[in-house]
């Protein structure tokens, strides 16, 4: 049986405001500029050089994160996920596979954290550790030994921080 008090109401529509629309604009990407732009990253892919340039400002970042926190500045626990997911994101395409291996479990607990103790703190200072020996002697390679040695470190310590602190995995590795 149909209520009949549902028939006599009408509907109402909602209008909500696409603020990324306001802060980008609305005229939308030139062909030429996403095509330049395609062409930028095809021409890059699998260049560890340019690796290098773009994770220089994100090791910049975690250092001055790690000095802030060393004089007792509270810092948000989405300054500290930015450089991980960026270095992540662009390890795979730019030739560093192996960083984007390390970051995920560190970032999975970062992203899973709403304050973080200083255990995670700790993660994160060995994942920017990591990352920066890895630049720094141009290790991108998976198969290197040392950053095989890395990501089974890191993620060890990523366990112990789950267990310690009853957090789930929320990474599928092979």
């Amino acid at each position: 049986m149909r209520d009949k008090s549902l028939n006599n109401k009408a509907a109402r529509v909602f209008k909500v405001a696409n603020v990324l629309k306001q802060k980008v604009g609305f005229g939308g990407f030139s062909s030429l500029g996403v095509t330049r732009a395609q062409a930028h990253i095809l021409e890059h892919a699998g260049n560890p050089t340019l690796f290098e340039e773009i994770a220089a400002p994100l090791l910049q970042d975690m250092d001055d994160i790690l000095a802030k926190v060393g004089v007792g500045q509270r810092v948000e626990v989405e300054a500290f996920c930015a450089p991980i997911l960026d270095l992540k994101a662009n390890g795979q395409m730019f030739g560093y596979s192996a960083i984007t291996v390390i970051c995920s479990d560190v970032l999975d607990i970062m992203q899973s954290a709403t304050v973080l103790n200083s255990d995670g703190v700790d993660l994160f200072r060995s994942l920017y550790m990591s990352v920066k020996a890895m630049v720094d002697n141009k290790m991108s390679s998976p198969d290197n030994k040392a950053v095989i040695y890395f990501d089974m470190e890191l993620g060890r310590a990523c366990t112990r921080y789950r267990k310690k602190y009853g957090l789930k995995s929320r990474i599928f590795k092979k």
